[in-house]
């Protein structure tokens, strides 16, 4: 298969696999190559080179103890100039992007064919030796790189112009010829698109050699602003001494890239901070504005009516046109959209390819770009469209923008119901707190008000009787009417709570008497377990900021749970004062001789409905709601309640009232 000429060229083999380094040689041998030397790693190549120098090298790219042969590639072009043909299983992005960067001549996938083998090794001989032509020749090295798309300029040392290519000729638009007596710098004035110097990379003296340096600035070109992506790298000549070094400039026109960059910049700038409707209408607009089309409508499937589409928002350059607000699906082109899910555009003739889509009837349409909005979960919402009267042109830069805001229309959609929802779910739970508060009103008179007779003339008849069974009796009911008028009342207080109710009034309260009130209705419960309840501050004058209704019901739910939990001893009220970060507060300290809080439930002794001891076992009564209801009231007038406790010692609640000014 190897060509007469070509049948003496030697390969030298790095490869750390033996078996696959024999096969590879037998292969080689059958095409005719000579193979000088198989190695396994960087230091027996450089070896084997020392000895005998190949006309090109197959090698690994992952080499036996973690040798790299990327590195050890340009290495070999560096001292022997030899073209180097990668083969390697490793077919990853990253692996290709970093064995590319060392200017191979080949990159071969395992396994491969012989044919695709003899292809990579000629075509590498021949570059090579093309290369060793160019390099003493500019008129070769031009006419190879003719083919290129980007644009090459070649120069020397001193910057004189020695070579452009016709891509090149084509985008500065001057001729090779005329540019005799021009430098690279009067050829390519770039500039940095903010303050118009040039840039810092634009110093080929600082180019070092094997690298290329990379950026991207700004090019007048004949009134025209351009951007280019420019790339520079130092060219060495080691063939022919006649041959000066120089420097090779290769750009690339990326200013369609940067315009569709800045339109979709400043369509996002001219929308930001806009919702709903309003960022509809400003998103179309802006769309018709910088793509210069007649019309631009985003429309939305109508929920209720799925074969109409309700035009959310419709921007127009064409004044007094007409803006429907809606349009039947059946017939038009935002049907074709939706169902087939994908970008739709026609550039002329719209009228004739839609006959009975209204839309494009009225508006005299001839050419669209429509694309679906999707939502996340995939789910077609609507259709967002260009529209022109004449014949559109829809690039490629025009077609992304469109899709960017496609995108993003659509996410605003969903953001849109999500808030809909919201508001209606609100909406509705309002009305239910309506019901339930109603609900607890009557509740409240038609429960509270038959248990308080029931109460009253157990009372009076307790008074009356002298039969010790029927007062025992009466006195069970008594206390059970108590006790369930009591839970009611904390049920009722704790649902009032959490519906936020309105009509605190805020004023001084004074805290001392509310005490001495609390202390004298205790008096009896106290009294009734032989216990003593004192207030030794009685004279003191301490003024508080809260509602006064709800202070006292604090200092009666705080100072009856002391009560309820010691069996002997004595409960203690104390004032005290403090000043916290946000204000000064008067401590009202509620001590007892109780049973105490277990330390692993104090985090939990003011949750509704929980008490330390549970069951059919738990000795004392409630359903665990009058220290939760004393927390939330205390919050709602701007304090604040904390509890120390030990088990068996008793426990000291401070209830923290915002001190009055």
């Amino acid at each position: 298969m190897a060509k007469e000429t070509d049948a003496r060229a030697r390969i030298l083999i790095v490869e750390d696999e033996l078996i696959i380094a024999q096969n590879l040689k037998i292969r080689l041998e059958k095409l005719g190559y000579g193979v000088t030397d198989i190695t396994i790693d960087a230091e027996e190549t450089r070896t084997s080179l020392a000895r005998e120098v190949p006309d090109l090298v197959l090698m690994d790219i992952a080499l036996y103890g973690g040798n790299d042969g990327v590195i050890l590639a340009k290495w070999i072009d560096k001292n022997y100039k030899i073209p180097v043909i990668f083969v390697t299983s490793h077919t990853d992005s990253s692996t290709f992007e970093r064995a590319s960067k060392s200017m191979p001549y080949g990159y071969l996938i395992k396994p491969f064919n012989p044919k695709e083998l003899y292809n990579a090794i000629e075509l590498a001989l021949q570059r090579h030796k093309l290369l060793r032509q160019l390099s003493s020749s500019s008129h070769l090295l031009g006419s190879v790189l003719q083919s290129i798309s980007d644009a090459i300029v070649v120069t020397d040392k001193q910057r004189n112009i020695l070579y452009m290519n016709d891509s090149a000729c084509k985008l500065l638009q001057v001729r090779f010829q005329d540019t005799g007596k021009m430098t690279v710098d009067e050829l390519l004035p770039f500039q940095n698109p903010d303050d118009g110097q040039a840039p810092e990379e634009w110093n080929l003296a600082r180019v070092r050699d094997y690298e290329e340096v990379e950026f991207e600035c700004r090019l007048d070109i004949r009134g025209r602003k351009t951007f280019q992506q420019v790339r520079l790298s130092k060219l060495e000549n080691r063939i022919q001494s006649d041959v000066p070094d120089g420097y090779l400039v290769v750009l690339r026109d990326v200013t369609r890239r940067k315009r569709s960059e800045s339109i979709i910049l400043n369509i996002a700038e001219a929308v930001s901070g806009e919702i709903g409707d309003a960022y509809f209408q400003r998103l179309t607009g802006q769309i018709t504005e910088t793509l210069q089309v007649d019309f631009c409508f985003l429309g939305i499937v109508d929920q209720d009516h799925p074969e109409f589409c309700t035009i959310a928002a419709m921007g127009s350059r064409i004044p007094d046109s007409p803006k429907p607000a809606r349009f039947p699906l059946s017939g038009s082109f935002t049907e074709l959209v939706l169902s087939r899910n994908e970008s739709v555009v026609c550039q002329n003739n719209a009228g004739s390819r839609f006959p009975d889509d209204t839309l494009i009837t009225d508006l005299k349409i001839d050419g669209f770009a429509a694309l679906p909005l999707i939502s996340g979960d995939g789910r077609t919402v609507g259709v967002i469209a260009a529209l022109n009267m004449g014949e559109l042109e829809m690039m490629n830069m025009q077609s992304s923008v469109l899709q960017i805001f496609a995108n993003r229309a659509a996410a605003e959609i969903e953001r849109q119901r999500y808030e809909e929802n919201i508001i209606a779910e609100r909406n509705r739970a309002n009305e239910m707190n309506t019901l339930k508060n109603n609900f607890l009103s009557n509740l409240s008179h038609e429960v509270r008000t038959p248990l308080n007779s029931i109460i009253g003339f157990s009372s009076l008849l307790i008074e009356e009787l002298d039969d010790e069974e029927q007062l025992k009796f009466l006195t069970y009911i008594t206390d059970g009417g108590k006790r369930l008028l009591q839970t009611i009342n904390d049920l009722l207080d704790i649902s009032l709570l959490e519906s936020k109710p309105g009509g605190l009034q805020f004023h001084e309260i004074d805290l001392a008497a509310e005490i001495r009130e609390t202390v004298g209705m205790m008096q009896n419960e106290a009294r009734d377990k032989d216990l003593t309840i004192g207030y030794p501050d009685e004279d003191r004058d301490i003024r508080v900021m809260g509602d006064h209704h709800m202070a006292g019901q604090v200092l009666r739910k705080v100072v009856g749970n002391a009560i309820k939990f010691t069996e002997e001893g004595s409960v203690t009220i104390e004032l005290d004062t403090a000043s916290r970060e946000n204000g000064n507060y008067v401590l009202v300290l509620v001590k007892d001789t109780g049973i105490g809080i277990d330390t692993d439930f104090i985090p939990h002794v003011f949750d509704e409905f929980k008490q330390e001891s549970r069951g059919m076992a738990r000795k004392y009564e409630g359903v665990g709601l009058g220290l939760t209801i004393a927390r939330k009231m205390m919050h709602l007038m701007g304090g604040f309640i904390e509890v120390e406790s030990e088990k068996d010692k008793g426990s000291v609640f401070t209830l923290c009232f915002p001190a009055a000014n």
